[in-house]
């Protein structure tokens, strides 16, 4: 029953219930009377279904007030499902962000890493050469040593 009052989006009325279905509490056990499913909804979605089991016939002023604290009720609902999405969506971006950081920390350290190796690799160069210069004015010397011997 709550599956297809869910289902049509309408209130459904059960009076003259079969004796199989009984109350029953810490008092004891009562023959049901009437059995009243109102849709929880709100601009015709369907947020729950509200089942009020009764003793004696409901009253259609009694129905009529279900059907106007559904929308209530499922108000609330829809509200506090949105605040949830809301909620998981805010801190999945705080996880995003702070993946972000984190990568954005690991590529700084890279860049300083790789302009410290460039520096490195900018004094060797130098250091190389000056060494070659060296070697060509050593050569350039042994060669006027050489032409000055003959």
């Amino acid at each position: 029953m709550v599956g297809a009052c869910f289902k049509d989006n309408k209130t459904i009325i059960i009076e003259n219930i079969p004796e199989t279905y009984v109350l029953e509490s810490g008092l004891g056990k009562s023959k049901l009377n009437s059995l009243v499913l109102v849709p929880v909804k709100i601009y015709e979605e369907v947020a729950g279904v509200i089942e009020i089991a009764s003793l004696n016939p409901i009253e259609e002023r009694v129905i009529h007030f279900l059907e106007m604290i559904s929308e209530n009720i499922a108000s609330q609902i829809i509200s506090m499902e949105a605040k949830s999405q809301m909620e998981e969506m805010y801190n999945n971006s705080k996880i995003q962000s702070a993946k972000l950081t984190e990568h954005e920390e690991e590529m700084h350290q890279q860049i300083e890493e790789l302009k410290a190796t460039r520096e490195e690799n900018e004094r060797r160069e130098a250091g190389l050469l000056k060494e070659i210069e060296d070697y060509k004015s050593r050569i350039n010397e042994l060669r006027e040593k050489i032409k000055k011997n003959k």
